[in-house]
């Protein structure tokens, strides 16, 4: 009886073992099942949007003798890192208007095209330029090169949208994105002729100076000269440039045609000019009268756009200088 008792109870230890570990894998097959898979539902991804702007056609405008030539232009919500890289686009959250450009520099020195100086006009706002790092039309654009590149602002919308360029104290030049395209303005040649006599400033001498023409500019239309205010007008600011002819009609020895032989009086105050060529697009060389011979001098002046009576001052000031006055519109 006891051995019997020992070997039943044996058993039952036994099963009992066997019991718990039965258990154990239940309660592990039940903890496994209880956790649920994670999943990612369609509506949460992005989807890339791009449309055209309605009404847009290709148009150009030029500011600080860089020419900007929009050539398309969408709204879109993928990333501009993907845009400027040219990879797969990346949707994002946040959608810009981008204005594919080229900017051309047709002078023979570098140019800013200045990030901070361009604007998109819409509904009243004013937004800047958006990551300019990321596009070559923003930065120096070198001499006599087009580089392409891209403008983007942060709008989900461009209708009657306008392209600024110009920052104050700057004209600024306005291009709409959609309808006609205004005419510019400049530059503007006039018709002005007129001629008196002078000294001539380095070896004396009689000079007759005769006015060819002039030409106004928003634009600095020199190379090789830096103006007082830039490379583009002021507000309420021209540039003028007076095409005359000198010839040296008395004395001896060659006469330098430069700031000391000519000055514009505005409305009777007195402005040198910051530069006279022997080109209309600027030179290095100073024009200079040799006895006999006539020799053209272009000769430019930053001056008030709106002021009542132009004068042009020619000859040494101490000499009794020659007065050619000149009819200039108001601008």
């Amino acid at each position: 009886m006891g051995r019997l008792t020992g070997v039943a109870c044996s058993v039952l230890l036994v099963c009992g073992v066997a019991g718990c570990g039965d258990d154990d894998d239940a309660t592990t097959t039940s903890t496994t099942s209880e956790v649920a898979p994670t999943s990612t539902t369609e509506g949460d991804e992005l989807e890339l949007t791009d449309a055209e702007v309605t009404g847009f056609a290709e148009r150009a405008v030029t500011f600080g003798n860089l020419t900007y030539s929009v050539l398309d232009a969408h709204v879109t919500n993928q990333s501009l890192r993907s845009y400027a890289d040219g990879t797969d686009p990346e949707p994002t959250a946040t959608a810009h208007l981008i204005l594919d450009v080229e900017v051309t520099n047709p002078t023979g020195r570098q140019i800013e095209s200045d990030a901070d100086a361009i604007a998109l006009e819409l509904a009243g706002d004013s937004l800047g330029v958006a990551d300019d790092f990321l596009t070559d039309a923003a930065g120096f654009i070198p001499a006599n090169e087009t580089v392409d590149g891209f403008l983007a602002f942060e709008v989900d919308a461009a209708a009657d949208a306008v392209l600024v360029i110009g920052a104050a104290p700057d004209r600024p030049a306005r291009l709409p994105l959609t309808g006609p395209v205004p005419e510019a303005a400049f530059a503007m040649e006039l018709t002005v002729t007129g001629t008196a006599d002078g000294t001539g400033p380095t070896n004396s001498g009689a000079i007759r100076f005769e006015v060819l023409g002039a030409t106004l500019f928003d634009d600095l239309p020199h190379g090789d000269t830096t103006s007082p205010t830039g490379e583009r007008a002021d507000e309420g600011e021209i540039f003028l440039q007076v095409h005359v002819r000198a010839t040296k009609i008395g004395g001896r020895g060659n006469d330098l045609l430069g700031d000391a032989a000519f000055r514009l009086l505005v409305d009777g105050v007195s402005r040198g000019t910051f530069d006279s060529a022997t080109a209309p697009t600027g030179s290095t060389a100073t024009p200079t009268a040799e006895p006999g011979v006539a020799v053209d001098a272009w000769v430019l002046f930053a001056v008030d756009a709106d002021a009542d009576s132009y004068v042009l001052e020619v000859g040494a000031a101490d000499e009794r200088p020659g007065s050619i006055p000149l009819e200039l519109p108001t601008s």
